[in-house]
């Protein structure tokens, strides 16, 4: 009997530990086409609209609270699918053990205390443009929170948020609401872009909804902003230091890239200009641009390089991207000296001029900069255009004066004599090779098209240099 009873208890366990484990999975259907599934610890939404909002879950009222409320204690990982447009109102409102979040680009607001009292670390909302009231209040545990494109903070958004050490408010916010930053008592630095200092709030009444504009002067209350370095765009700190809630920090700095031309195109047909921006010597320095020349203009990768105030470990990498413009990238570097902030040259950036370009002033546009230190400061630049002078028309490649070497063009033929077997080469003004032979004693004639009004070099390898001119 026992041997009998044994298989089928060991059946049983196994239905049981099955039936466990499936039961482990639960998913809700917010709407008919919005989802959501937990299982692992993760909690993903998803919507099989082309864009739908999250609802809202009053932690009050008629409506029930969310279907994943009794599974709060057990999410510690959430995940939004593309296409889902807002986060609800207490959506995850004491997730205690939530410490990770997918916000997709779709996603363009964070209802009220969305994320109330949960563990997150770290946050990256892409494209969200309105966070709500007491959205990330309580998160102590929260460091880094990226939002560069938000226009509207709510009151209490990041209420109580004592891990962060560093905040950048993007350009694009004009609502701060009040208490918006109360208690972050571990802010050390505060980034901001407006060329004209945000203004005390300002409310109205629109279609019978109470709306605002301007910052509120309770925004960093209960924060020592005595201690806190506000970083604010070039040309900006007098402005800064007298205008409401700002004039508060211990210390306004000015924090932007400035463009310097070092050394002006010349015979060689190569100039220079440098990167300089005022950052404390001890810090950390990650980013990337774009820069586009004009016409007739090229990166120099190869006498593109970083400055020798930059620590080991320092690398650049350039990505070509068409339009004459190439993407340059700085990854992890140690800024030497002391731990002062100064005025720094981060980069040299080199360029060549072709045989087109004639003298004058040439503008160079630097786009899309954003650089960031390891302890949060912000350095964005949208566009900077530099002025590049040529001093000389370019060429690379100098004539040898009463050489036996001759060249001349006879229409589309290039004709080249010397009394020697030699090698003969052409190259342009730039100095790129563009054709190579061998030549025996007398002449040579070699098919070679080329537009009127442009210069080649033609040198040989005994008898010297000659730069020749097609004039016809």
């Amino acid at each position: 009997m026992y041997k009998i009873m044994k298989p089928r208890t060991v059946f049983l366990s196994v239905i049981f530990s099955v039936c466990a484990t499936l039961s482990w999975a639960q998913s809700w259907d917010l709407s008919e086409t919005m989802k959501a599934v937990f299982a692992d610890g993760v909690l993903t939404i998803s919507t099989t609209a082309n864009a739908e909002a999250m609802p809202d879950f009053p932690m009050f009222g008629p409506v029930p609270p969310p279907p994943w409320y009794q599974v709060y204690s057990e999410i510690h990982s959430l995940v939004i699918v593309n296409n889902v447009t807002s986060i609800g109102s207490f959506a995850f409102c004491l997730c205690r053990s939530l410490t990770s979040v997918t916000i997709p680009n779709s996603v363009t607001t964070i209802g009220e205390s969305a994320f109330n009292f949960c563990s997150l670390t770290s946050v990256t909302m892409p494209n969200v443009t309105e966070i709500g009231g007491t959205a990330f209040g309580g998160c102590t545990g929260l460091t880094s929170v990226t939002m560069p494109n938000v226009t509207s903070i709510g009151s209490f958004a990041f209420e109580g948020c004592t891990g962060l050490t560093s905040v950048i408010i993007p350009k694009s916010v004009n609502n701060i609401r009040n208490y918006a930053f109360t208690r972050c008592t571990g802010l050390k630095n505060v980034s901001v872009a407006w060329e004209t200092p945000l203004h005390l709030i300002t409310y109205y009444f629109e279609n019978d909804v109470v709306k605002s504009n301007g910052v509120d002067a309770s925004c960093f209350s209960v924060v020592n902003t005595s201690e806190i370095t506000l970083h604010v765009p070039p040309g900006t700190k007098s402005l800064y230091e007298e205008a409401e809630v700002w004039k508060d920090f211990g210390m306004v700095q000015e924090t932007g890239v400035i463009p310097e031309v070092t050394k002006p195109v010349g015979e060689n047909g190569r100039g220079v200009f440098s990167l300089c921006l005022y950052i404390p010597s001890d810090a950390k320095l990650t980013g990337s641009f774009e820069i586009q020349f004009p016409d007739g203009f090229t990166l120099d990768e190869q006498l593109t390089v970083l400055s020798v105030e930059f620590g080991g470990g320092a690398t650049l990498s350039f990505t070509a991207k068409g339009n004459n413009t190439w993407l340059i990238e700085i990854n992890p570097s140690d800024l030497k000296s002391a731990n002062v902030t100064e005025y720094r040259k981060i980069m040299d950036i080199a360029y060549k001029a072709n045989e087109n370009v004639t003298v004058g002033s040439y503008e160079v546009n630097i786009m899309n900069l954003d650089f960031t230190t390891n302890d949060g400061v912000s350095i964005k630049e949208e566009l900077m255009s530099v002025n590049i002078p040529v001093n000389q028309q370019p060429t690379s490649v100098e004539p040898v004066l009463n050489s036996p070497f001759n060249a001349c063009f006879t229409g589309n033929m290039l004709s080249v004599k010397s009394q020697y077997s030699e090698t003969i080469a052409v190259y342009s003004v730039m100095g790129a090779q563009l054709y190579t032979t061998v030549k025996n004693p007398g002449i040579i004639n070699i098919p070679f098209h080329l537009q009127s009004g442009k210069i080649v070099i033609i040198q040989g390898s005994k008898s010297g240099t000659a730069k020749i001119l097609k004039q016809h």
